[in-house]
């Protein structure tokens, strides 16, 4: 007997320890892939709103190669809003993403107000032994659900995008992330099943109360977003007991060097970038190499991009890291065929002899300053040269491009500057 167990415990030693090894070879790509969803749902949200950098988050996510559309349905109670985007990879498989605009008009503001509770279920009778929602975002899902969209509603559009190989996605900010709620729930009353629909909300108030969670927490694939300090994912509870936040949820800290109202879609694109950045950099450690691009342009370039130089505040410049890898992304999906110095040299001489070994015809240089505004306490100005030479050594062209962080936060200037300046 002694013998059998010592012939056998190295057996299971090695059993255990292949179990350890391969949970820690998925856990990388997994903490990734999260991060890569988060990330894309945080712009897709921050692009349903009808504003200058909604609009903007459009055009880059077109860049990306999402095919990008926003709808509106009106009526006499709701104005819903909301963006429909979507993309297939090189195996063919389609993702549809459902973004809903979070607060953005009086009569949004009339719907986040329509606090009184109601059945979720018409059939059933309002009390609390019944799953019972907000009136207002309940109203607003329904909307978004019955608005006609290539000969059927937008319900019966997604239900027949489903499959085995495409997935559905439903997200949403504040008020359109507690529609999206509502409207994943509407979805498996229908028939989908739990495993193909995913919910991703960003600072979102409770829709539903105790009997209503409990019905669907189970079931529905949410991932709850909050940044430490937001008041609105609380503020229902607080003046409505009726409601009651999901148990689960995802908690992100606000970066110290983005001081806005911790509610803000901005703040949200700005915490997800930064830890979709992280993850991808352990994933790419994991690995021993790059992340290959979900896609590539169809077009391809000779130019050789020169590191990018960076004169930051001091209160910014420890987003460096991320501005780079916000910056050099943008560059290679909008380009396509772009090859990057990896030496950290500032010297155009040298910059030239790498592009000729690089076979490359031109080099382009670029020069990022983030500079505070004069009588503001946190505000910067966020400016972007650049230069472009051809492997003589003669001077091309030149072009520049600012933006303030009033309403976006440093890291995001940084690629809003370097998606204005490819536009000249």
């Amino acid at each position: 007997m002694k013998c059998i167990i010592k012939r056998a415990a190295p057996c299971c030693l090695v059993f255990l320890l292949i179990i350890v090894v391969s949970a820690f070879a998925s856990s990388p790509e997994q903490a990734f892939r999260q991060s890569e969803r988060e990330y894309i749902c945080s712009w897709i949200s921050l692009a349903s709103y009808p504003d200058r950098i909604g609009t903007v988050a459009q055009d880059e996510l077109r860049q990306y190669g999402w095919d990008i559309k926003p709808m509106t349905e009106k009526n006499a109670q709701t104005d819903a809003k909301f963006t429909l985007a979507v993309k297939q990879d090189a195996a063919g498989k389609k993702t549809t993403i459902v973004a809903i605009s979070g607060t953005s008009s009086m009569q949004d503001v009339k719907s986040d107000l329509n606090m009184h509770a109601i059945p979720f279920h018409e059939e059933d009778q309002g009390s609390q032994a019944v799953p019972l929602v907000h009136a207002g975002f309940n109203k607003y899902a329904n909307t978004v659900l019955n608005h006609s969209y290539e000969n059927k509603t937008i319900q019966e559009a997604l239900q027949a995008t489903v499959s085995q190989s495409n997935s559905l996605i439903l997200t949403g900010h504040s008020l359109g992330g507690a529609v999206a709620v509502l409207i994943g729930a509407r979805l498996l009353d229908s028939g989908l099943l739990p495993n193909q629909l995913q919910v991703l909300t960003f600072g979102a108030p409770a829709v539903g109360n105790s009997a209503f969670n409990t019905a669907y927490e189970k079931s529905l694939q949410l991932d709850r977003i909050v940044i430490q300090g937001d008041p609105v994912k609380n503020i229902l509870q607080a003046v409505y007991g009726t409601y009651e936040q999901f148990n689960e949820k995802t908690q992100w800290k606000q970066n110290k060097n983005t001081q806005r109202f911790h509610h803000d879609m901005v703040v949200y694109v700005d915490a997800a970038l930064r830890n979709y950045y992280d993850k991808k950099k352990a994933y790419e450690a994991f690995l021993g190499y790059k992340v290959p691009m979900d896609i590539i342009p169809e077009h391809t370039s000779n130019l050789y991009v020169m590191p990018a130089t960076f004169e930051l505040d001091n209160a910014i410049a420890s987003d460096k890291f991320y501005m780079i890898q916000a910056a050099d992304d943008y560059l290679r999906y909008h380009i396509g065929g772009i090859i990057f110095g990896k030496t950290e040299t500032v010297l155009l001489d040298d910059g030239i002899r790498r592009a000729r070994q690089a076979n490359c015809d031109y080099v382009l240089l670029r020069r990022y300053k983030g500079e505070r505004m004069r009588d503001a306490n946190y505000d910067f100005c966020i400016s972007l040269e650049e230069e472009i030479y051809d492997v003589q050594g003669n001077f091309i062209t030149s072009r520049q491009c600012m933006t303030h962080t009033t309403e976006m936060t440093p890291i995001e200037a940084v690629l809003y500057v370097t998606a204005m300046s490819s536009r000249k």
